[in-house]
């Protein structure tokens, strides 16, 4: 069972996993950062900002975007997260 989460941004849909199927790294993480993990790993990890745009994240300021992706991607609760779904599609 999954759990949809609308993107009004881009028209697309994230879908991230149900909690209990969620590891430990995802599970502290809020909603929109779980968003931008899957995001992220679904787009390849090539662009942080689109990730960032895919998960809602958004803002006045044509670098908002940019900002939060770099925040996010500095985070170490959402990089132990990255690192634990890679790890989970890879295996």
């Amino acid at each position: 069972m999954v759990t949809e989460y609308p993107v009004p941004a881009s028209g697309n849909e994230i879908i991230v996993p149900v909690y209990d199927d969620l590891g430990p790294a995802m599970r502290v993480l809020s909603a929109r950062q779980q968003q931008f993990v899957i995001a992220l790993l679904e787009t390849g990890a090539r662009n942080a900002t689109e990730a960032a745009r895919m998960a809602g994240y958004g803002g006045t300021h044509p670098n908002s975007v940019r900002t939060s992706a770099f925040h996010l991607m500095h985070n170490p609760k959402v990089m132990a997260a990255i690192r634990d779904e890679a790890d989970k599609r890879l295996n």
